[in-house]
């Protein structure tokens, strides 16, 4: 039995995840404010698949709705992952002004 690729792929999006420790708070702020293309790229995908089965596959029309379906709420995601950079931004206000606009020495306060 073949492996599902999307599957697959999702598995390795995770091990990525649970391996990888962003260097710094710096790196997690532009981090987060990429994070909206992870659903808008599993949607995509899932919608690209949907569209090679009803084009070249005798698939029933009802099951190419539902997944239709799917990747529609997936990418519905998209928009609670643009809510994330911003709050990180305002609840860390402070900590991203001092990095921006950095005091005499700064480092010396090691807080």
């Amino acid at each position: 039995m073949s492996t599902f690729p999307l599957a697959a792929t999702a598995a390795e999006m995770n091990a990525a995840a649970a391996s990888y420790a962003p260097t710094d708070m710096w790196v997690v702020a532009r981090e987060l404010d990429q994070l909206t293309e992870v659903p808008a790229y599993v949607a995509l995908a899932i919608r690209t698949y949907t569209t090679r089965l009803q084009a070249e596959y005798p698939i029933d029309p009802a099951v190419v709705e539902a997944i239709h379906r799917l990747y529609q709420a997936q990418a519905q995601l998209v928009s609670l992952a643009e809510e994330v950079g911003p709050l990180f931004r305002r609840v860390h206000a402070e900590d991203l002004r001092r990095e921006e606009a950095p005091r005499t020495n700064e480092p010396l306060w090691n807080v």
